[in-house]
């Protein structure tokens, strides 16, 4: 037979194909696929190995559409500089020259300028079903753990809201603001171990892909609600697991958007609404404000620096949360999407949070005369106020044995007693009085909830970040006076509060990076040769003393 009758076949793919996971019919001496673009049809491959796609062999059929649409960019891939103006000359046999010459490798760089935004949703909703399907989970899962504990202090996402969007989701429907949360909640519920990069989880694939999607969608859409709450999660991760100092950048862009949604201003207008109905998308700003609130002041507690200036422009003296009168206390009341356990949880925070507030402000204001009698009196009414409402606390806590706004507002108050003695270098009887009590507050605290709770793994999940930081300033404040001679007692509920730290450290860095500080011998001394030093009325101290205390106590407190 003739070969016009039969035409010749190659044993394999050309090239061109090949790159571009087209189909090739392997005709002689070029498919008919390049013979239509115009394209340089080879099928010897001396220069590079045979590229296996995909190291698990995994394709998901919701790409196709992907590659679809960029097939109309495929001839300015592959096609030559200046492309032939005829079709005619394809059909000429190439020269001995010609034979000689090897395709380069396509490039498949990708141009960001090419990449259309409607686009976005398809990628983001592919890496949302990879990073499930790789830590063997189900969105159902995360979804679950996640309304289970860190909904229960931060209740910012309606429950009923979210399972709508899943339904939709698993219905091939799905939006971008479900898909992107997620990605941030799987990053809190996931454990320390199942991230494929347990070493340093700023090189976790799952935390790359979550922060890329948020930085494309802040960069080129417009703000939502869901983008906000979606931020404030990756900042959560990004705190407790010590990303550098992601964490406030991350929370401060959330802050911005939320500025941009107005939501700062239906909190401002809460005290004027009486008793009009309130819309869900209000319930669901108001609670992200003051989730947003939270965290603001949970990422400048210790072990961190205070930094410079809020994420959140805060007016702590404002109202309170919990007097029965007060605005925002009314106004939870008639909240519809949220549990009540739940509200009441986060609004004993966001009380406590307020004695943070004034703490940091002092710390942030360098220009009072620390040994005023107004800058003691601004310590004592703080003090005061911590006083007052533990007593609130405490009451709740026999209620309903649970301990919400205890940490912070300890916390508050061990951090205030420690600035006091940096600042006027006097260690006197009542302060040391007033830290053993505070100390002894805090591991009672802990080894109840231990005894309680047992801080086991599922325990742990969504703990406040909070609890890190009580728990690392009654440890260093206390081990700071035993050096003293104080000799603090080293009891049983001590034992269980380090106990409750390594526990925590297995499921946070943040913890573990406490543990940290705790074994590096003079890891809160900063300054070791500074020369300022703390007096104590019951007896004199020698300088290089007074100088390691001053230095010991300026930790405790920055």
């Amino acid at each position: 037979m003739s070969s016009s009758s039969c035409p010749q076949l190659a044993s394999r793919t050309c090239l061109a194909c090949k790159n571009s996971k087209k189909k090739c019919d392997k005709l002689l001496p070029t498919c008919g696929r390049c013979l239509r673009l115009s394209i340089e049809c080879s099928y010897v491959d001396t220069d590079r190995p045979e590229v296996v796609i995909g190291s698990n062999g995994f394709h998901d059929p919701r790409f196709d559409e992907i590659f679809r649409r960029l097939n109309t960019l495929e001839g300015h891939v592959f096609s030559p500089v200046q492309p032939p103006t005829g079709g005619s000359n394809a059909l000429e046999p190439a020269s001995s020259n010609d034979s000689m010459h090897i395709t380069p490798p396509p490039d498949w760089s990708l141009d960001p300028s090419s990449l259309n935004p409607q686009w976005m949703g398809i990628i983001l909703w592919g890496s949302t079903l990879r990073v499930v399907r790789e830590n063997s989970t189900s969105v159902e899962e995360i979804m679950e753990k996640y309304f289970t504990h860190l909904h229960y202090w931060l209740p910012m996402v309606p429950r009923a809201k979210l399972e709508k969007q899943r339904i939709d989701f698993n219905e091939l429907e799905p939006t971008e603001d479900f898909a992107l949360l997620i990605l941030a909640m799987h990053l809190n519920v996931a454990q320390k171990d199942e991230h494929p990069k347990q070493d340093d989880l700023k090189n976790s694939p799952w935390y790359r892909a979550c922060k890329y999607h948020f930085g494309q969608y802040v960069a080129l859409s417009e703000p939502t609600l869901a983008l906000v709450q979606a931020g404030m999660l990756i900042a959560l991760f990004e705190y407790t697991q010590c990303i550098g100092d992601r964490a406030w950048t991350t929370l401060g862009i959330s802050a911005r958007l939320a500025y941009m949604l107005g939501i700062d201003d239906i909190v401002d207008r809460i005290h004027s609404w009486g008793s009009r109905e309130i819309l869900p998308e209000e319930e669901e700003s108001i609670l992200t404000w003051w989730g947003l609130l939270l965290l603001d002041r949970y990422f400048n507690m210790p072990p961190l620096t205070v930094p410079k200036q809020p994420v959140v422009m805060q007016k702590p003296y404002r109202f309170s949360y919990i007097q029965p009168d007060s605005p925002a206390f009314l106004l939870s009341r008639r909240f519809v999407s949220t549990d009540i356990i739940s509200i009441n949880h986060c609004l004993l925070e966001l009380e406590a949070s307020r004695l943070l507030v004034q703490v940091q402000a002092l710390q942030r204001d360098n220009t009072k005369d620390v040994q005023s009698p107004l800058f003691s009196a601004s310590c004592d009414l703080i003090l005061q106020h911590a006083n007052d409402l533990l007593s609130t606390l405490r009451a709740h806590e026999m209620r309903t044995a649970s301990w919400p706004g205890i940490a912070v507002t300890l916390g508050a108050a061990l951090q205030i007693q420690c600035y006091r003695v940096q600042q006027q270098r006097s260690l006197t009887p009542e302060l040391i009085t007033s830290f053993s009590c505070l100390i002894s507050q805090i591991k009672e605290v802990v080894a109840q909830c231990q005894i309680i709770h047992g801080f086991t793994p599922g325990y742990l999940e969504g703990i406040p970040p909070s609890w890190f930081s009580v728990i690392f300033l009654a440890h260093v404040t206390q081990k700071v006076l035993n050096e003293d001679g104080l000799m603090l007692p080293d009891d049983e509920n001590a034992k269980r509060m380090m106990a409750s730290m390594r526990t925590m450290g297995r499921r946070y860095k943040l913890a573990e990076h406490c543990l940290h500080l705790f074994q590096t011998r003079g890891c809160w001394n900063l300054e070791p040769n500074g020369h300022s030093t703390i007096q104590r009325d019951a007896s004199a101290r020698g300088d290089s003393q007074n100088q390691a205390e001053s230095s010991n106590f300026r930790h405790i407190c920055s």
